[in-house]
């Protein structure tokens, strides 16, 4: 084989070859397990599920970790896609370190539902980037799961906070004892408390306790929700954030990983069979 064929060859691979995400692969993982379970092999998904669960591994990356020009193959691949409404890429880059003072952490990690990210900082609108961020990823869930009437108006937001949450959490739990622990105070609390100059008290278990009742509306009868909601409730008021100042230890913080762990490991647990009774994700993914 001559050189110009085998460059050809490796070429297209490439091509076919899916994005890597950020960091690696883990994120992807606990996405995927939080949608269909354990048990779920990717490889017997359909092309079009494939294709579906990439474009929400892309949204998520884009809407959470994107900085430093990052990304645009991704967003290039959502509009192939025919995601609808996409931001400009401009719009939402921005220039960050991974850790420290100017870390992506604080601009796009402190909550689903926050609203107070700086408005001028560095030349920046991070209030608007984010929001553009939530928009983009709620539009790759319209696309792939075509939410009607009823679904649009009460479950669509809900269930972006929940995959939202999935990657908190799983920063939370992180790999290395070290990165994670230094951006920790730029990430929205797991539970317990954390005072903040907005007077306001987010946390992980705040807002799933929040948006799982509307996303769940109809099953809260049901034994997997029941159970769900009890365990967050009766661990909400935790104080196991180690918040009470700007650094944690490395025995804390693995108390915390540990506590981030178990708690992704009841959404994995018991959402995929709540999904699995919803239209809107089985007209996406069958049952």
């Amino acid at each position: 084989m001559t050189k110009k064929p085998i460059f050809v060859f490796l070429l297209l691979c490439c091509i076919h070859l899916p994005l890597p995400a950020s960091p690696g692969d883990t994120h992807n993982t606990q996405l995927f397990q939080v949608l269909f379970g354990r048990r779920r092999e990717y490889e017997r998904m359909t092309a079009d599920e494939k294709r579906a669960v990439q474009a929400l591994q892309y949204a998520l990356y884009l809407c959470i970790d994107q900085y430093n020009g990052s990304g645009r193959d991704y967003l290039d691949d959502l509009r192939r896609f025919r995601v609808r409404n996409l931001p400009a890429f401009e719009s939402i880059d921005f220039r960050a370190t991974s850790h420290g003072e100017a870390g992506h952490q604080r601009y796009t990690h402190r909550g689903w539902d926050w609203q107070h990210y700086d408005v001028n900082l560095r030349g920046y609108n991070f209030q608007e980037i984010w929001n553009l961020r939530k928009q983009l990823l709620l539009s790759t869930t319209d696309r792939v799961f075509n939410f009607r009437g009823e679904e649009e108006r009460n479950k669509r937001e809900s269930f972006g906070a929940l995959l939202y949450y999935t990657h908190i959490l799983g920063d939370h739990i992180g790999k290395d004892a070290i990165n994670p622990r230094s951006s920790y105070m730029d990430r929205i609390p797991i539970s317990g408390y954390r005072s903040n100059r907005f007077g306001n008290n987010l946390t992980v278990y705040t807002e799933l306790l929040y948006h799982l009742p509307r996303l769940f509306q109809e099953q809260t009868s049901t034994s997997d929700y029941r159970f769900l909601y009890s365990w967050l409730n009766e661990n909400a008021n935790k104080n196991r954030q180690f918040s009470t100042g700007t650094s944690i230890t490395v025995e804390e913080y693995a108390e915390l990983q540990r506590f981030a762990q178990e708690t992704l490991d009841k959404l994995i647990e018991r959402v995929p069979s709540l999904l699995q009774n919803e239209a809107f994700f089985t007209r996406a993914f069958g049952r």
